[in-house]
């Protein structure tokens, strides 16, 4: 019986303290860039307004379907 323990060896053959320290590099960068481009870009500044128009619309849309389903029971 081999009585040495085995040492898994990582799929890149990387050691595990590199292995972990890119992937905490490629974590952080990636949460960085994500709040830069919202820092940058604001893209959920005018959510709500986007929210209530699509709202707006879709309402519209109900109403304007009702109606015609109204016409098509009337005729």
């Amino acid at each position: 019986m081999d009585a040495q323990p085995r040492v898994r060896e990582m799929p890149a053959g990387v050691t595990w303290g590199r292995y972990l320290t890119t992937l905490s590099i490629s974590l952080l960068t990636m949460l960085s860039g994500a709040q830069c481009v919202h820092l940058y870009y604001r893209p959920l500044e005018d959510f709500d307004e986007l929210i209530e128009a699509r709202k707006k619309e879709l309402r519209e849309q109900m109403r304007q379907s009702e109606s015609i389903d109204k016409e098509d029971l009337g005729s």
